[in-house]
C-alpha cells in the first residue's frame, strides 16, 4: 500500500450531475479515490467531424477528433462504455492532440491514445479505468502485481542463487526476488514473470534421469553322465574230471542210490556229476556255479569268473533364479548393485594373559573383517545427443578360492570394465562364469577312452539383462 494519498477525479454515471467527493488510497489494482468537481470534465472536445460507426464490427469505431486530451480521451473510451478516473498527476491540462483511428477496437484505441498522451490505464472493473501517467514511479505504484513461484533445478551454491537474484533485479526489473529450496519467488506484472518463468526453465532444466532396470539370472547347469561296460576281474580255471570225482565223493550214499535205481551207470563219472548237480548236491563245488567248458576228455577244462556289468546313465538339472533391480541415475551420475553376501574374516588375534601368585589365565580376542563376496556391478550413465544411453560397467565378482594361508581365507577376485551404447529401448546382456567344474564318472574298460560324453558337467552363470529408460525431467514437473 503506498504511504501517500493519491487525489484523483472520480466520474460516476449515475451521479453525472452532481458533484462527489472522495478520498482514499491507490494500492495494484484496487483504487480508492477522491474526486474534484465534475465541471472540470464539462470541457467539450472540438470535432473536425463525426464518429463514424464500422459496419464490419459491433466493438470495431472509427475516430477523427482533434481537442483537448483528456477531454479526447474521455470521450473515446466512453463509447466503449468505460469511463475514467484521473490520477493527480496526469496529462498535462490544456494539451492538444489530433486523434484519427478508422476500425479500432477498445484494446487498439487505448494502446494508441496511451502512447499520444504518454499515460497508461491500470482497470478498476467492468466499466472503469484508472488513467495514470507514465512514469517509473507510476507503473511501480499502479501496475497491477502478480507473484510466482517458478522451480529452479541444479541451483548447489550460494553464489549461484545470488546470480539468480540479480538476473531478476537487473534484466527483468524484479526486485525482491528469492531464493529457497529450489524455488524462486518473484512478484511483478505476469507479462514479466513470464518472462522469467521461460527463461529459467531453459537455463535451468532439471537434469535427465535414466531409470536402469536389471534383471539378473543365475542359471545353475549340471550334466550327469554315467556309460560303460564293467568286465568280471576274477577268473577260476579247473579239470572238469577231478572236480566231478570230487563230487561224487562227497555225496556216496546218493551216488549208491541213483546206481541202485538205474539212473547211471557205475563208471559213468559225468552222468552222475550231472545228476548230483541237477539234484542240488553241488552247493560247494565250482561246478554248481556258470562256468565255461572247452575241451573233451580227461582235459575238459571249465572256466568260472565273477559277473559283468554294463552302465548308462543321463542325469541333466538346470536351475534358474531370478531378481529384479532398479536404479534411479542422473545423468552423468553413477550407482553400484551387489549380489552376495558378507563374509567375516578373521585377521588376526590379539592374547591376554593375565597372572597372579597362585594362577595365570590368558584370553584371546579375534580381530574381524568383513568382504563383500558375490557380484558387484558399478554403473555409470550419459545420455548422447542421438538419445543413446551409454553405460561404463565395471564389474568385480570376489570368491573364497578354497586355499587358506596361515588359516586365513584367500580371496578370488576377477575384474571386468567396459562401455557400451544401448539404443532406445533397447537392452545389454552381460554373461559372465562365476563356477565351472567337471568330474570323471565311469566305470570299467571304456574309462581308458576320455570321451565328453564320460565328464559331469557343473557350470553356474550369472546373466544380467539391463534396460534403460530415459525419463524427461521436464514432463516429470
Amino acid at each position: 500500500m503506498l504511504s501517500k494519498n493519491v487525489e484523483l477525479y472520480a466520474v460516476v454515471e449515475k451521479h453525472r450531475q452532481s458533484s462527489v467527493r472522495c478520498h482514499g488510497i491507490a494500492t495494484g489494482a484496487l483504487v480508492l479515490a477522491v474526486s474534484f468537481p465534475l465541471s472540470l470534465f464539462a470541457q467539450e472536445a472540438t470535432q473536425s467531424s463525426s464518429m463514424i460507426e464500422n459496419p464490419a464490427c459491433q466493438d470495431c469505431r472509427s475516430f477523427h477528433l482533434e481537442g483537448d486530451a483528456k477531454a479526447i480521451l474521455k470521450q473515446v473510451l466512453h463509447v466503449y462504455g468505460v469511463d475514467v478516473v484521473w490520477a493527480h498527476p496526469s496529462i498535462p491540462p490544456q494539451r492538444s492532440i489530433r486523434f484519427d483511428l478508422e476500425g479500432a477496437d477498445l484494446s487498439t484505441a487505448g494502446y494508441v491514445l496511451g502512447i499520444m498522451t504518454n499515460s497508461f490505464f491500470v482497470p478498476i472493473n467492468k466499466h472503469l479505468a484508472l488513467v495514470v501517467a507514465n512514469t517509473p514511479e507510476n507503473r511501480s505504484a499502479f501496475s497491477r502485481k502478480s507473484v510466482a513461484i517458478i522451480p529452479v533445478n541444479n541451483v548447489v551454491d550460494r553464489k549461484e542463487s545470488e546470480v539468480i537474484s540479480r538476473l531478476a533485479s537487473t534484466v527483468f526489473e524484479l526486485p525482491g526476488a528469492s531464493l529457497h529450496d529450489g524455488l524462486l519467488t518473484v512478484r511483478g506484472d505476469p507479462e514479466a514473470l513470464d518472462q522469467i518463468s521461460r527463461t529459467a526453465e531453459h537455463l535451468y532444466r532439471p537434469t535427465p534421469r535414466v531409470r536402469l532396470v536389471m534383471r539378473s539370472y543365475l542359471v545353475t547347469s549340471t550334466n550327469t553322465r554315467k556309460a560303460g561296460i564293467e568286465f568280471p576281474t576274477k577268473f577260476t580255471f579247473f579239470n572238469v574230471l577231478t572236480e566231478a570225482n570230487k563230487l561224487i565223493r562227497d555225496n556216496a550214499s546218493v551216488v549208491e542210490e541213483i546206481i541202485s535205481e538205474g539212473l547211471a551207470s557205475e563208471g559213468d563219472v559225468l552222468t552222475i556229476a550231472s545228476l548230483l548237480i541237477a539234484s542240488g548236491y553241488a552247493g560247494s563245488s565250482v561246478l554248481g556255479n556258470s562256468s565255461v567248458y572247452f575241451g573233451g576228455g580227461r582235459t575238459a577244462t571249465g572256466v568260472q569268473f565273477d559277473s559283468a556289468s554294463v552302465q548308462t546313465s543321463l542325469q541333466r538339472s538346470k536351475l534358474e533364479r531370478l531378481q529384479e533391480q532398479t536404479l534411479l541415475l542422473a545423468d552423468g551420475s553413477s550407482g553400484k548393485l551387489r549380489f552376495g553376501q558378507r563374509y567375516p574374516i578373521e585377521t588376526s588375534r590379539t592374547s591376554v594373559t593375565t597372572s597372579s601368585t597362585s594362577s595365570s589365565s590368558s584370553t584371546t580376542t579375534p580381530s574381524i573383517q568383513y568382504e563383500d563376496l558375490g557380484v558387484t556391478l558399478e554403473t555409470k550413465v550419459h545420455l548422447s545427443a542421438e538419445g543413446d544411453t551409454c553405460l561404463e560397467l565395471h564389474q568385480t565378482i570376489r570368491g573364497l578360492q578354497g586355499q587358506k594361508a596361515n588359516g586365513i581365507p584367500i580371496l578370488d577376485n576377477q575384474e571386468f570394465a567396459t562401455s557400451l551404447s544401448v539404443p532406445h529401448n533397447g537392452s545389454a546382456l552381460l554373461v559372465s562364469d562365476v563356477s565351472q567344474s567337471e568330474t570323471r564318472a565311469i566305470r570299467g574298460l571304456t574309462s581308458a577312452v576320455p570321451t565328453e560324453s564320460m565328464l559331469d558337467k557343473t557350470t553356474t552363470q550369472l546373466v544380467i539383462v539391463m534396460t534403460p529408460y530415459v525419463l524427461d525431467a521436464r514432463s516429470d514437473r
